[in-house]
């Protein structure tokens, strides 16, 4: 247990799930088609959710099983640890896509999926650094 955390199988699952969305994210950018860019939204949104859920769980402590991140995810996480609070701006963008894109009424072009990707890989390595997972999760994806 580093920093107060325990990176239990848990929190490994959490990351796992976090990681197949991420993966999924960057593999859909890739495509030509419009409306795969509303599923790269929300699968960045999906991986910070899950990397900020994994934290939480890791410092065991309870979260709702909501999507609102900046709302109702990100505070605890600050609470824990004020530096989460760096993060602020690329957790209130991928708020958006969490139900925005998913409906009639809005769809992402390919400059909003390259930002939520970016606002997810900031979110993601700057919780993987917390976690400690940063230097394993990064040999990882250099296999992918």
């Amino acid at each position: 247990m580093a920093n107060g955390l325990d990176v239990t199988g848990e929190v490994l699952e959490w990351t796992k799930k976090a990681e197949e969305d991420y993966f999924g994210a960057k593999r859909l950018i890739r495509h030509r088609r419009p409306t795969e860019y509303n599923l790269v939204c929300f699968c960045a949104q999906q991986c910070a959710e899950k990397y900020l859920k994994a934290f939480l769980t890791a410092a065991n402590k309870r979260f709702e099983f909501k999507h609102q991140i900046e709302k109702l995810i990100l505070p605890p996480c600050i609470e824990i640890d004020a530096s989460f609070e760096f993060i602020r701006e690329p957790v209130r963008r991928l708020d958006a896509y969490g139900v925005d894109f998913r409906y009639p009424g809005r769809d992402a072009d390919k400059v909003e999926a390259e930002l939520a990707l970016q606002a997810a890989e900031r979110v993601r390595e700057f919780t993987m650094g917390k976690l400690g997972l940063g230097k394993k999760r990064k040999t990882n994806e250099r296999k992918r």
